[in-house]
């Protein structure tokens, strides 16, 4: 089975009939930088990950101790939180995943393509795909191909 385009990946997850309403987009390094352009193209809201938790911290914290729940719970508030679109495209989660150990980063996967069923909004993630050190397991990759959940 191929990856799929994008546009038909945001329509499967906004029609609802996967558990799950989670996809991953390996993003082309010509891309990156464009992810509010790419959204408004695909009729989705762009949520920068990064600057969404950093601005949830409470105010003059220093220093934060990064782990997978903590990413988790960020991506999970997005999942359940109204937006300007039942889908919001996720950017910048390689900057989080990079603070953290390959565990942790194979823990937010898994939790990704298992555990966010039922959420009000799908979430389409994105990854530069030059970040290959930072995508799921082969295995895990492989099922995210299997369910079409994989641009």
């Amino acid at each position: 089975m191929a990856q799929t385009d994008p546009d038909t990946l945001v329509k499967f997850l906004l029609r609802g009939t996967s558990r799950t309403l989670v996809g991953l987009w390996r993003l082309p390094l010509k891309k990156i930088g464009k992810e509010g352009e790419l959204a408004i193209n695909l009729g989705v809201q762009a949520i920068d990950v990064s600057r969404y938790y950093f601005d949830s911290l409470p105010q003059g914290a220093d220093h934060v101790r990064l782990n997978a729940k903590k990413v988790l719970g960020a991506l999970d508030m997005i999942a359940t939180s109204t937006g300007t679109s039942h889908c919001a495209l996720i950017y910048n989660l390689d900057l989080l995943l990079s603070a953290l150990k390959k565990e942790e980063r194979q823990q937010i996967w898994q939790s990704l393509f298992n555990n966010f069923p039922n959420r009000p909004r799908a979430l389409l993630v994105t990854i530069p795909e030059t970040a290959q050190h930072l995508f799921p397991s082969e295995e895990l990759l492989e099922k995210w191909l299997e369910e079409s959940r994989l641009a």
